[in-house]
């Protein structure tokens, strides 16, 4: 069976409704584990799984018909995320997820303003269509 690859091109970022092209965004699927090493683990440490525990990331350029903080909501507190995954029609969605931070990068060399957002938690759909 062939490997079939999907293109980044196309990366979106949906906060509500509204659509945020990205550049990146990056979600590490996570748990939470606990110690639980006894005597049945043969003098090894031994982890038990607890909770899931997402953190994600993603940057873009600063659409000034969708800024991420006044038009879209990406501020910080608590929010629905749903990246979507380059030309793909599959996303990840994060469910009340907290919003860590959101960045404004304006570089002087040529570059347009950007912005970088970060957060984690939250229950988590993966690839769903």
């Amino acid at each position: 069976m062939p490997l079939i690859f999907n293109s980044g091109n196309g990366g979106t970022l949906v906060v509500g409704i509204i659509n945020l092209p990205i550049t990146k965004w990056t979600c590490k699927l996570g748990n939470r584990t606990t110690e639980n090493t006894h005597s049945g683990t043969a003098g090894f440490t031994n982890y038990e799984h607890v909770v899931v525990d997402a953190e994600w990331s993603c940057e873009g350029a600063v659409d000034e018909d969708n800024l991420p903080d006044t038009d879209a909501g990406l501020t910080t507190g608590k929010g629905t995320l749903t990246l979507k995954n380059g030309a793909d029609a599959r996303t990840i969605v994060l469910t009340n997820t907290t919003i860590v931070d959101v960045t404004y990068v304006c570089d002087n060399t040529g570059d347009i303003v950007r912005f970088t957002a970060s957060g984690k938690g939250g229950a988590v759909t993966r690839f769903a269509t």
